[in-house]
């Protein structure tokens, strides 16, 4: 009886042991990623920025809290691999916010935290003597536009 709870717990601890060590290796072997947040200049999360980089890798769209992470590319056949140690250029782009590029170096399974990334507003140019227009009562009484649309 001895010898055989002697053996579940030898057979149990070598389990517990591979499981530990399963999970050990994998955070202290961890493959090269590029990570950071996206906010706009009063510091609140941008969602759906979409990220890209040169050389290619997944394009990807920062989630509702900003948070994008950047872990492998699609090779010629289009099979996701590991991110590659090297120099890559991001482009963080969003409609109504001015582009951002930024020059990144990873190295051999290093984890890049590019922290938060702040987008400024575009700045639109409307000049309000470009604008003309006169309104009339149409038919059924819908007010209607009639040209000139800009100051010709």
């Amino acid at each position: 009886m001895q010898q055989a709870l002697s053996r579940a717990f030898t057979s149990w601890l070598t389990m517990s042991s591979l499981v530990v060590l399963g999970a050990l290796s994998s955070l202290g072997c961890g493959q090269a990623a590029l990570k950071g947040r996206v906010l706009d200049d009063s510091r609140q999360p941008i969602r759906g920025a979409a990220i890209e980089t040169v050389p290619p890798t997944d394009l990807l769209i920062s989630d509702t809290l900003g948070m994008f992470s950047i872990e492998r590319y699609l090779d010629a056949q289009s099979v996701p691999q590991p991110l590659p140690p090297g120099k890559y250029q991001l482009t963080i782009k969003k409609l109504g916010y001015e582009d951002k590029v930024i020059p990144v170096t990873v190295g051999e399974r290093q984890e890049v935290r590019l922290g938060d990334i702040t987008l400024e507003r575009k700045k639109l140019d409307v000049r309000v003597d470009d604008v003309e227009a006169s309104t009339y009562k149409g038919p059924v009484g819908a007010d209607l536009i009639s040209g000139p649309y800009r100051g010709e």
